[in-house]
């Protein structure tokens, strides 16, 4: 992919995240804190479910599609058979736990609250499976696009409805659901109608077994880091309620943005870099400038948001939420860190490797737990953001002293942004200006 095209990317990538943002903004001025803390911990749930479902199938469709040992018509028909499977097998199970021990595992949060999560968890995960064949094969227009629909309808949907003074947050949460079954039955007909356009293999070149163990391996890591990035609001809404979690995830919300860089930079550049895996030199020189890249426009985004972070909570949220600002102010380090860290597990798991993201990960998981819960009875939410800052940084160093080992033999030096690294930014600014003006 060309740099303009990664920065066409990142624009809608951030496009689709500011309607988000809005729309959560919009539903925490029309409710009581309270009633805010109950959405943030529906939409965790169904976020959680959805990570934990989908077993790494999205990784091995990228991956094993372009190794060239799958085609695009295998690729669609295992994600679309391995949903209706789990959804079959697995909902089931979850529903019994959630009617069983949802006062246990979510003290105070209603249950139709947790109903709602979990039957949306079931079309974002079904969704994920469609966004990754559009990822495999490259066709990041549509896949922003759609990623972009879904947004707006989640916005059109639940806006109408606070529109009408609407403050049950069961029934956004079930809006949301409508919006993404829209977006699934969309993807699902554009995708079969493109089967044609795409070479089939006289016979692909991997059974199931290797297939699911790559994306079983991939995916541990990945369900493990989100745990990381989500065991923070968990452990605020157990040990200080609901309302206290309602404004933690008003930090995190404005923080996330700066991961979008990362994200962009990682979901647009796996592809190249898995393709390169043959040619150790020219993937680890993409994988230096995607580096210095990120940091150098995350720290911009850094010192921008730290500037604005006070009066932006205070004017879009509310003087009920400006507790989340000096969480914030702990919270963005260790985020800033977490970016680069998204970078560098890129070179795990396009050499074969992402079984090593998660024994670094759960190392990770265990630590910011451990954290949590000392420094949460000490410092309620402060001590929440400390353990979350202080778990990113190791996980920062241990992935660079695993990543100097002679296997990697990565030279951090050159991970130092250069004078070449801002002239590349110029230049792609420069091209993008150019192309939109």
């Amino acid at each position: 992919m060309r740099s303009t095209d990664a920065v066409a990317n990142l624009v809608q990538q951030l496009l689709t995240s500011l309607v988000q943002f809005l729309l959560y903004i919009i539903i925490a001025r029309n409710v009581s804190v309270e009633l805010n803390g109950f959405f943030v911990m529906g939409i965790m749930l169904a976020n959680t479910v959805s990570n934990i479902a989908i077993l790494g199938v999205n990784s091995s469709n990228i991956y094993y599609y372009n190794k060239g040992d799958m085609d695009y018509r295998s690729i669609l028909s295992n994600s679309i058979v391995y949903w209706g499977l789990t959804l079959c097998l697995a909902y089931p199970v979850l529903y019994f736990l959630l009617l069983n021990y949802s006062n246990q595992a979510f003290p105070g949060i209603p249950f139709q609250v947790l109903m709602q999560g979990l039957s949306l968890s079931a079309f974002i995960f079904l969704n994920t499976l469609l966004y990754s064949i559009y990822h495999a094969i490259k066709k990041f227009a549509e896949y922003n696009y759609f990623l972009l629909f879904n947004a707006f309808s989640q916005f059109m949907l639940v806006g109408i409805l606070i529109l009408q003074s609407q403050t049950d947050v069961s029934i956004y949460i079930a809006l949301m659901l409508v919006a993404q079954v829209i977006t699934s039955i969309l993807m699902c007909v554009r995708l079969i109608m493109c089967q044609g356009k795409y070479e089939r293999l006289d016979k692909n070149k991997l059974l199931p077994a290797p297939y699911l163990f790559y994306g079983l391996k991939s995916h541990l890591s990945n369900v493990v880091s989100f745990l990381m990035s989500r065991v923070d609001v968990y452990m605020v809404g157990l040990l200080l309620g609901p309302e206290s979690a309602g404004v933690y995830m008003v930090a995190i919300l404005f923080i996330e943005r700066l991961a979008l860089v990362s994200v962009s930079l990682s979901t647009v550049m796996f592809p190249s870099i898995v393709s390169l895996s043959s040619n150790r030199e020219k993937q680890y020189d993409l994988i230096y400038k995607m580096f210095s890249v990120n940091l150098l426009v995350t720290l911009g985004l850094f010192l921008v948001l730290t500037i604005i972070i006070y009066p932006a909570i205070d004017i879009l949220y509310g003087i009920d939420y400006l507790a989340a600002v000096n969480v914030f102010y702990i919270l963005v380090i260790g985020v800033v860190m977490k970016s680069c860290t998204r970078i560098l597990a890129v070179i795990f798991s396009s050499n074969g490797k992402p079984e090593l993201n998660l024994c670094l990960s759960l190392v990770l998981v265990i630590l910011n737990i451990t954290f949590n819960l000392l420094f949460i009875p000490k410092a309620e939410m402060l001590g929440a953001a400390m353990a979350t800052s202080l778990a990113y940084f190791i996980s920062l160093i241990l992935r660079l002293m695993v990543l100097k080992l002679p296997f990697f033999d990565l030279k951090l030096a050159r991970l130092v942004p250069t004078i070449e690294t801002i002239k590349i930014l110029y230049s792609v600014v420069a091209r993008m200006h150019k192309r939109y003006r």
